[in-house]
């Protein structure tokens, strides 16, 4: 190849987090789950797989603070919930 068509290397280039859509960054690197009252299965997955996102871009260490975090709030008992309300107006919600 000539000068031209050199691969750069991106060694030592910081990849950038995607855009979170169920939690906000913290001071401390960390970050804090938005704790919602309703959610939905759709919801209750994309939370989910946010969280593996945060989780597998951190050190042992701060995965295991961050992990504590995240089990202060389960959205699973928001998406019981919306079931729930659903049922309570004779809605059948697809699970």
């Amino acid at each position: 190849m000539d000068a031209t068509h050199q691969m750069k290397s991106h060694i030592g280039e910081k990849i950038a987090q995607p855009a979170l859509r169920y939690h906000v960054p913290d001071r401390n690197g960390l970050y804090r789950p938005i704790h919602f009252f309703l959610v939905t299965k759709r919801m209750h997955q994309e939370i989910l797989a946010e969280r593996e996102s945060i989780l597998s871009g951190m050190s042992a260490t701060d995965s295991a603070r961050q992990q504590k975090i995240f089990e202060r709030y389960d959205p699973a008992l928001s998406l019981r919930g919306f079931h729930s309300i659903l049922e309570m107006f004779g809605v059948q919600a697809r699970r």
